[in-house]
């Protein structure tokens, strides 16, 4: 991955609350359109119209994240999608 961008914003970003914050995905490039797998099997559902987030860069208030047991909750997110092979096959996981 290339960050294009100053890193400070991303340590200083207000998660409202939220346990961890992601950087969505570029989705500006014409050339990326065939990769962007969140177009399409479960993804447009699980989104409801919100942006996909890339994973390779993100911030966590870590006491939140244990307290509300996150990592469970993502857990059975990607139990989910292991139903359907496809549906990791452009993932790094």
């Amino acid at each position: 991955q290339v960050v294009r961008g100053d890193l400070k914003e991303l340590m200083e970003l207000d998660l409202e609350g939220a346990p961890y914050g992601y950087t969505p995905m570029c989705e500006s490039r014409e050339e990326t359109k065939g990769y962007q797998f969140w177009r399409d099997g479960f993804w447009p559902a699980h989104l409801r119209g919100k942006p996909y987030h890339i994973s390779a860069l993100y911030v966590v208030d870590l006491q939140r994240f244990r307290r509300e047991l996150v990592g469970d909750q993502l857990r059975a997110v990607y139990q989910q999608l292991t139903a359907d092979p496809n549906n990791l096959s452009n993932l790094d996981q």
